[in-house]
């Protein structure tokens, strides 16, 4: 989870996720490896909110690809 100060002074707060099912990771088709799902917070941090839309975005830097696996920190 991270948040981080927007131009106008407000906060963003969003969420990314890694999936796994039976230990191996899910994902894009395309991406399967290298990508994580990401849900933003919409609204105000301090007088309520809700989590929009997920959506898939894909690993452009090659951050997580070595979490293939379920617990592989390398």
């Amino acid at each position: 989870m991270g948040s981080q100060l927007i131009q106008d002074g407000s906060r963003r707060a969003s969420v990314t996720l890694f999936l796994y099912s039976r230990n191996r990771r899910l994902g894009m088709m395309e991406d399967r490896e290298g990508s994580s799902l990401e849900i933003d917070y919409e609204g105000s941090l301090e007088h309520g909110g809700w989590w929009g839309t997920p959506r898939w975005l894909a690993d452009e830097f090659g951050e997580f690809l070595g979490y293939e696996s379920y617990g592989d920190a390398e």
